[in-house]
């Protein structure tokens, strides 16, 4: 599945201003933005990713002709699987795509894999700030809600926690002295932790209660244009309630248009977001699905005039499941 946003301008994300023609902010509270269809393959050599461009067609990139290094190694979020990490770039003459992709596979299946990352593509040349299309995208078969929807419960409850992590803008506001009326853009990370409700079909959670919501420094900066600054202040102690949600029985799905911000010392006068993903077709110990993923976003403003902007996408292994995998040999 992915979520697909467009910044008309990447810097100017955080502010009303527009889009050609718009006049508006991103449409956060919009339904239909996740599209629950694949866009990735892996055969246990070589894993594809299918970038969809807003004028409707598309750009497959692949590890073995795209990447602009060997890769790295890194520690997946699902046990018994191996993990691997590219950088990938696409220039065409009609645009360059950007993908930054996280590959899991199980080890003695690697066609059971999970991949997860996000793409930049910017129409023309050179590289232009003000035209940049952005998406993000969580892949694998047991995310097939399509070929292989899983069977929800009917009833009892499920916890999930895993990682979350995307992009952060934040615009500072008066009270950050020397630095107001600045922007920075940054990558970060956080812990989700979420409950699903199967008796009446609904989950909530949260992203940043457990733990703080801390800065990154990933691929991206490698790739955005010279206007786009690190932050200055990471978003230590903010906390991003997710709504409640309800979700498709047939298919585990769901996308909802609330979330709340919350900081403990700042004041935040309002605040927006969007959340929504699917199920995994794989179930635990207690049968639920092993496995919660999807995305989320949220915009909101503080009294002192400063703009904040999450987003992402978060993984969640259900409890059940992570505890049978503690116990065994």
């Amino acid at each position: 599945m992915k979520s697909v946003s467009f910044l008309c301008s990447i810097v100017l994300a955080l502010t009303t201003a527009a889009c050609t023609g718009g006049g508006s902010r991103m449409p956060l509270s919009e339904e239909g933005r996740i599209k629950f269809e694949r866009n990735t393959t892996y055969d246990g050599q070589v894993l594809s990713v299918e970038v969809s461009h807003l004028d409707g067609s598309t750009t497959t990139l692949t590890t073995a002709r795209n990447a602009v290094d060997n890769g790295k190694p890194f520690r997946p979020l699902m046990p018994a699987h191996s993990g691997w990490a590219w950088t990938l770039v696409n220039t065409a003459q009609d645009g360059t795509s950007y993908v930054y992709t996280k590959i899991s596979w199980d080890n003695d299946d690697p066609t059971n894999y999970l991949a997860a990352g996000y793409w930049l593509h910017y129409p023309g040349h050179p590289p232009d700030p003000s035209m940049v299309e952005v998406a993000g995208f969580i892949d694998g078969p047991e995310l097939d809600v399509v070929l292989n929807p899983p069977r929800m419960p009917i009833q009892g409850q499920a916890t999930y926690r895993g990682p979350a992590g995307g992009v952060y803008q934040y615009q500072y506001g008066d009270d950050w002295e020397e630095l107001a009326g600045t922007t920075g853009m940054d990558e970060y990370e956080a812990i989700a932790t979420l409950t699903a409700d199967f008796s009446d079909g609904t989950l909530r959670g949260c992203i940043g209660c457990e733990g703080d919501i801390t800065l990154r420094h990933g691929k991206l900066h490698q790739h955005l244009p010279d206007e786009v600054q690190p932050l200055a202040e990471p978003p230590t102690d903010y906390e991003l309630h997710l709504g409640v949600a309800s979700f498709n029985p047939d298919n585990g799905t769901f996308e909802h248009s609330g979330v709340t911000v919350r900081h403990p010392d700042r004041t935040i006068t309002q605040s927006e977001g969007f959340w929504g993903g699917g199920f995994s077709n794989i179930p635990d110990p207690a049968g639920n699905p092993r496995l919660l993923s999807g995305f989320g976003d949220a915009l909101f403003e503080e009294a002192d005039g400063s703009v904040g902007y999450f987003w992402g996408m978060f993984n969640g292994l259900s409890e059940a499941w992570l505890a049978e995998e503690r116990q065994a040999p």
